[in-house]
C-alpha cells in the first residue's frame, strides 16, 4: 500500500463529507475540468488525488476516507 502524507487542510479548498462529493459528481457539479480533489478526514487531508472517473465506477471512492478537499482551477 502507498505511503500516504498527512496534510493540513488548507483555508482555499472546500472540505466536505464523500457522500456530498460522491453526489455533486455524479450530478456533474464536479468535473475534471473544473479542479480536483484530494481524499481528506475530518481533521487533515492525504497527498492522494481522487479520480473523479472511479467515483462514477462501480469501484466509487476508496472506503478508507470519509471527506475531501476540492480545490477550483
Amino acid at each position: 500500500m502507498e505511503e500516504l502524507e498527512h496534510l493540513p487542510i488548507p483555508k482555499y479548498g472546500e472540505h466536505m463529507e464523500m457522500c456530498e462529493f460522491v453526489e455533486c459528481v455524479r450530478r456533474g457539479v464536479f468535473s475534471d475540468y473544473d479542479g480536483f480533489a484530494k481524499y481528506a478526514n475530518r481533521t487533515e487531508m492525504f497527498n492522494r488525488t481522487i479520480c473523479l472517473r472511479s467515483i462514477r465506477s462501480v469501484l466509487g471512492p476508496d472506503k478508507r476516507f470519509t471527506h475531501v478537499v476540492w480545490f477550483n482551477k
